[in-house]
């Protein structure tokens, strides 16, 4: 069934002092539009050539290297390409850095890492109950990126990536929603600079959310996408994804299962760590696993003593039991609100390793755990997050008496929600909707009284 251009397939912030919320809200402001604007030029010379050229620019030397080495983080300058080799670092945080002089000119933006004194008490009060303790939160805000996510700085870097010829010959994606509005937003970015056309088809699960469905098609129109809804899990629509490129020999992006996704993602690592002098731990949501992979590998060569949590939920929380296991494993997962990283991930996927060489520990929460941080940070910082974003949120709450005195950061990774889904867990924290684990308790109940 053919819908507009949709195919439908049937099928079983800020960090700092305490000035005022105005004044650092301004100078951050200024400080992403900086950035942006003095990448435009070396972004515009990576859309004519593949992303692989050798060294490190004079200005990017001067702009992320002195503002790191500014807030004591001095042995950043022995990460950048070429020294990793002979440093032992990850091998990741070259193509980090690369990503760093890219995809600021595709509309991406260096965003906020807020202070959350809602959580700095929470956790104050599970530990000693002194709100001073020195205790600091900070949440590092992607949900204000001009997609709604952070998946348009790793949708950037690889379209950046390609070669011109590959480009104009098509893409193809799969995607639960982030990575789709992601890379349309590179696609429609390079087409301003340069006027090329870049063909994409797009797989999406038919369990999209209706509000990131509705915004693909929008820009999907703008660019001439072509959009395929497949299937109840996401990894039957990168199957289809992946045979639709082999079969028109086009170029596939996974949303996480890609270098250049990984290191796009890992820019995130890099601008927190120029945004603060004191970082103990990073609370990162997990699906597929290319976020915490890009972090990972940019923290552990900067600053290796930094933990790096995964946050996952426990209705799907793939990732976690695949390290555990030593393989991806297969498994059923349920619905949850976190929908963002729900599904199965792909039995080849790289982000694996990543996970299991660098990731510090796992935390998975509960569907009540999940609402509770939506509402609460709807009410506190009176902003949507989507189920994902809040996945970290529980996790801090849930770790909050281990965190006392500690410098920690959430990465708030997407505000791609509707109003629906919010009310949905409004819902839950007041009792009026049951969770599903709470519906299948309520049933067995049913069934043992009825004996």
């Amino acid at each position: 069934m053919v819908v507009g251009h949709v195919c439908v397939v049937h099928s079983h912030c800020y960090h700092g002092s305490h000035e005022s919320h105005g004044r650092r809200s301004g100078r951050v402001q200024r400080g992403w539009n900086r950035v942006s604007t003095t990448r435009v030029t070396t972004t515009q010379c990576a859309v004519e050539r593949r992303n692989d050229g050798e060294g490190f620019t004079k200005e990017s030397d001067t702009y992320f290297i002195k503002r790191l080495e500014q807030r004591g983080w001095d042995s950043a300058r022995d990460t950048l390409p070429g020294a990793f080799e002979t440093k032992g670092l990850h091998g990741g945080i070259d193509l980090v850095w690369r990503a760093m002089e890219s995809i600021y000119g595709l509309g991406i933006i260096e965003t906020a890492l807020m202070p959350s004194p809602w959580l700095q008490e929470a956790v104050a009060r599970a530990g000693s109950g002194d709100v001073g303790a020195r205790t600091r939160v900070f949440l590092k805000m992607e949900n204000t990126q001009k997609t709604g996510s952070f998946k348009a700085r790793g949708a950037a870097f690889k379209v950046l990536s390609l070669t011109p010829e590959e480009r104009k010959n098509g893409i193809v994606i799969s995607s639960t929603g982030n990575h789709a509005l992601a890379v349309l937003n590179a696609i429609k970015e390079i087409r301003k600079m340069t006027g090329e056309r870049i063909p994409v088809e797009m797989y999406l699960p038919e369990t999209i959310s209706s509000r990131k469905l509705s915004k693909i098609e929008r820009e999907a129109e703008a660019c001439g996408g072509h959009i395929t809804l497949l299937g109840q899990d996401c990894v039957e629509s990168e199957i289809a994804a992946r045979r639709a490129a082999d079969e028109g020999g086009k170029v596939y992006i996974s949303p996480y299962n890609d270098v250049h996704v990984v290191a796009g993602q890992g820019t995130i690592a890099i601008e927190i760590l120029m945004a603060t002098d004191k970082l103990d731990i990073v609370f990162v949501p997990v699906g597929g696993g290319g976020l915490i992979s890009g972090v990972a590998s940019a923290l552990k060569g900067i600053a290796p003593h930094v933990k790096v949590i995964g946050c996952q939920p426990e209705a799907s929380d793939v990732m976690r039991q695949s390290v555990e296991a030593g393989k991806v494993v297969s498994m059923p997962w349920l619905e949850t609100l976190s929908e963002g990283t729900a599904g199965s991930i792909e039995d080849d996927t790289i982000t694996l390793e990543y996970c299991a060489d660098l990731v510090d520990d796992w935390v998975t929460v509960s569907e009540s755990e999940i609402a509770a941080a939506m509402v609460g940070f709807h009410g506190h910082h009176a902003a949507q997050i989507e189920g994902a974003a809040a996945v970290t949120i529980a996790s801090i709450i849930k770790m909050a008496p281990s965190l006392a005195g500690k410098h920690v950061v959430a990465v708030i990774c997407g505000g791609n929600v509707g109003g629906d889904m919010l009310d949905v867990a409004y819902d839950i924290v007041r009792g009026v909707h049951l969770t599903k684990d709470e519906q299948r308790q309520q049933s067995k109940k049913g069934e043992a009284s009825a004996f």
